[in-house]
């Protein structure tokens, strides 16, 4: 697995030596994460880290974001490109794909049914169906074709605050801050995953991980100013990261705002003032925050969105202490 979960790091790329050894494992694992909604295609490659295995004739793979090759190992690859709720879905589904061929022989001499393959092509559908069918932090184990995979569901996109508060009671989402009002939200979760539980699952049986706070891996809300047409996004992400200068085509500027230490990022190139971020501790857990404002991007044929970054240094100070982060912070984790 090499520098999966970047932010726009397009396609999943499967990569294996041009010798052939790999194909069926590579095929296996292309179908399964397509099946899932990653989508990902072969590469034939002799540069990294399955060459090893292949050398001694076992059946390897690396996989990787297909549009951060420009980044691996150069001093552009800093923490602020990872995409975290991305990032764990992958965890997820990797996860998942082991426990569904843990006893499956990829040895290179195994040949591929094609028909069998081709008709597990038309299986994405019924597992995106199955996975919409539960609500969060259901999970259940699902045969196919003698094979077993467990999904989870780790994310909750909504505009209605009462299914959030569904499962966080306690949690306060501020409905507007500023000319700013609430719009929707994006939530995703990290459950534990028991390997000695995962043996007594029953198939098709709906089972329900205990919700809770610390579980928490991401939390995204985002704001709406329709006279103005534009977007502030708030996230909060569990990582503990420490927030360093690394890209040489960013200007990072420190700044305290209301007892906070704040980085401030603008490109050097257009000057445009991108985002802030802080830090925040509750108990023992560490967040990370940040804060950017911008109008909506959407580009359907190569499935990019995003907010476009349309700020100056005083809107955004403005806005940071409209915000009052150590309350808004409070108001969703305790």
């Amino acid at each position: 697995i090499d520098s999966i979960g970047a932010k726009n790091g397009g396609r999943i790329a499967v990569l294996s030596s041009q010798t052939g050894i790999s194909t069926q494992l590579q095929d296996s694992i292309i179908q399964f994460f397509n099946q899932n909604g990653f989508d990902s295609y072969p590469l034939e490659s002799a540069q990294s880290d399955h060459t090893s295995f292949e050398k001694k004739g076992i059946s390897a793979v690396t996989l990787g974001n297909d549009l951060i090759f420009d980044r691996i190992h150069t001093h552009k690859d800093v923490i602020e490109q990872i995409d975290f709720p991305y990032l764990y879905r992958i965890k997820e589904n990797i996860f998942n794909y082991i426990i569904r061929n843990y006893d499956t022989d990829f040895s290179p001499q195994e040949q591929i049914d094609e028909n069998n393959h081709l008709s597990e092509r038309g299986e994405d559908e019924v597992l995106k169906n199955e996975l919409s069918s539960l609500q969060l932090g259901q999970y259940k184990l699902i045969k196919d074709k003698n094979r077993f995979t467990v999904i989870t569901q780790s994310t909750l996109n909504s505009d209605r605050l009462d299914l959030l508060h569904n499962y966080f009671p306690t949690m306060k989402i501020r409905r507007e801050i500023g000319s700013f009002f609430f719009d929707h939200y994006v939530i995703s979760l990290d459950f534990p995953n028991n390997f000695e539980e995962i043996k007594k699952l029953e198939e098709n049986k709906i089972y329900q991980h205990p919700i809770k706070k610390e579980y928490i891996v991401n939390l995204t809300v985002f704001y709406y100013d329709k006279k103005k047409g534009e977007y502030l996004k708030v996230s909060l992400t569990k990582d503990g990261r420490k927030m360093n200068d690394h890209n040489p085509d960013i200007q990072y500027e420190d700044l305290t705002i209301q007892s906070l230490q704040w980085k401030i990022e603008a490109s050097i190139k257009s000057k445009q003032l991108l985002s802030a971020t802080t830090s925040y501790q509750i108990g023992n857990l560490t967040y990370m925050i940040d804060v950017s404002k911008g109008k909506e991007y959407k580009n359907d044929k190569e499935k990019v969105y995003g907010i476009v970054p349309n700020w100056n240094k005083e809107e955004m100070i403005n806005l940071i202490q409209t915000i009052d982060i150590p309350s808004w912070a409070e108001d969703v984790l305790k």
